[in-house]
């Protein structure tokens, strides 16, 4: 099946397709088909990863962590979205989520979410 045009992919993003969201915040992330831009990135991203798509929050969580389309990084919000992903199984957001912790950009009180992502993993 040939990829769907910029407009009809644009069309089932904004009726609600997370697939269609992730995929249009991808082209956004990365310049491709789009002039590159990480705000309309991170609007497509929030979008499908509020609906749970797990690859979203993963991007999302690395938009925050790198502070691309925002004035700075915020690692407790890429943490919120890595862990959202980690926690169905993705493992970069795993591993993410793991290198925050080990950096010592985190605190205690987001340390117990590491822990039960962790136990999960090894089930």
């Amino acid at each position: 099946m040939p990829p769907l045009t910029l407009t009809k992919l644009r069309l089932k993003a904004e009726q609600g397709d997370a697939d269609a969201q992730y995929n249009l915040g991808f082209l956004y992330a990365n310049g491709e088909r789009v002039t590159l831009d990480y705000a309309e990135a991170t609007n497509w991203y929030r979008k499908a990863a509020e609906q749970g798509d797990a690859r979203a929050q993963l991007k999302l969580g690395v938009l925050y962590d790198h502070g691309r389309g925002m004035a700075t990084s915020d690692h407790v919000e890429s943490a919120k979205w890595y862990r959202r992903a980690a926690e169905q199984g993705n493992a970069e957001a795993q591993a993410r989520l793991g290198s925050l912790y080990t950096g010592g950009w985190m605190t205690r009180r987001v340390l117990p979410g590491l822990k039960r992502v962790c136990t999960n993993v090894n089930r």
